[in-house]
């Protein structure tokens, strides 16, 4: 913390380095602090959370996960349930945007065409943007942003025009960079779901919208909530 560059970290140099000799470190990562609702945390005030009371307040670790990596660990940062939701609604909607990947098909030959294919490098040009953004001092807001950017293009454009594995290789970067888990918190719907929604579309081909409506809240009693685009059905969690 950068409380401990004045005094303690200054004093560990001066120990290590008289009795080594040598240099302490040659680098050193000093973060600032977080608050709680505009106030320093502190035990007298009971103003700190631990990560049972967040859950118990219905938020998962990973919620808290992406509200830290939204600020550069060397500004301050606050801490309200307010910008904890957003978060998580963030991550959330992050889901639903992976879980499209089961809804679209791999349809380039090769790998080495798919670099090259205008439907997809912006993919493939993210992930090196992204490690280029951690690379300069761990800036991790913009990292959060080139992959709202990229989501926001995959979303925009047909599933047709969407290159699977530069999509997952996407997914897969972001995971191994921050530990979001979006692959395995994202998975494909069972057969019987898949079935709904496909009844749901005959259904709509013949304009039973009656049939269409029961068989979308079937669905939706099993946490899946299905959208009506021009290119069809697309579910979501």
């Amino acid at each position: 913390g950068i409380d401990h560059i004045p005094v303690h970290h200054t004093n560990e140099i001066a120990q290590s380095e008289a009795a080594s000799g040598k240099q302490f470190a040659n680098y050193w990562t000093h973060n600032n602090h977080l608050k709680v609702n505009g106030t320093k945390i502190s035990k007298s005030l009971e103003n700190g959370y631990t990560l049972d009371q967040l859950q118990e307040e219905g938020y998962d670790p990973l919620d808290l996960r992406l509200f830290i990596l939204q600020s550069h660990y060397r500004t301050e940062s606050n801490f309200t349930f307010e910008n904890l939701t957003a978060a998580r609604n963030r991550r959330l909607n992050w889901l639903n945007v992976a879980a499209l990947r089961h809804q679209t098909h791999d349809t380039l030959e090769t790998d080495s065409v798919a670099e090259t294919d205008s439907k997809t490098v912006s993919l493939y040009a993210t992930q090196q943007a992204l490690v280029e953004a951690l690379s300069n001092d761990i800036d991790t807001p913009a990292a959060l942003a080139l992959i709202d950017e990229a989501f926001d293009t995959v979303v925009a454009h047909p599933l047709d025009d969407l290159h699977e594995h530069a999509f997952v290789s996407l997914l897969a970067t972001i995971d191994q960079l921050l530990g979001l888990k979006l692959l395995d918190l994202s998975p494909d719907i069972n057969d019987d779901q898949k079935r709904l929604i496909i009844e749901r579309v005959r259904a709509r081909e013949q304009k039973d919208f009656s049939r269409s409506d029961e068989l979308r809240d079937e669905l939706l009693k099993t946490g899946i909530l299905v959208r009506d685009t021009s290119k069809g059905p697309i579910w979501e969690y």
